[in-house]
């Protein structure tokens, strides 16, 4: 998946692994996000980038995976939910592993 998303565009993994982009500015300091009338080209191709990404990973899905991530919003939301159900977390890892351990010197 990462192949095809990489070659779909270059920003788009970017997208998947940091989140969405949105145009700001900078005002006496602080950031604020650009009103959608000031965005240049560039930067509405760049916000676009999310909802392809999200509809490539949609039409990459079975319909019981798309059923558990088609409420999330980003793409990065739905790829770390994808994550976390298919490789686990952490804890889930280090558990299967000492059952493996366990079930191997039972043997």
């Amino acid at each position: 998946m990462y192949y095809f998303l990489k070659s779909e565009g270059v920003y788009l993994w970017d997208i998947i692994e940091n989140g969405p982009f949105f145009p700001t500015r900078v005002i006496y300091g602080n950031q604020k996000q650009k009103p959608k009338s000031e965005w240049s080209e560039l930067e509405k191709r760049r916000v676009a980038l999310n909802d392809k990404a999200i509809h490539i990973l949609f039409c990459a899905l079975s319909r019981n995976e798309y059923n558990k991530v088609c409420m999330k919003s980003t793409a990065k939301e739905i790829w770390d939910a994808l994550v976390v159900t298919h490789e686990g977390t952490n804890q889930v890892k280090e558990n299967k592993m000492e059952s493996l351990i366990y079930q191997y010197e039972l043997f």
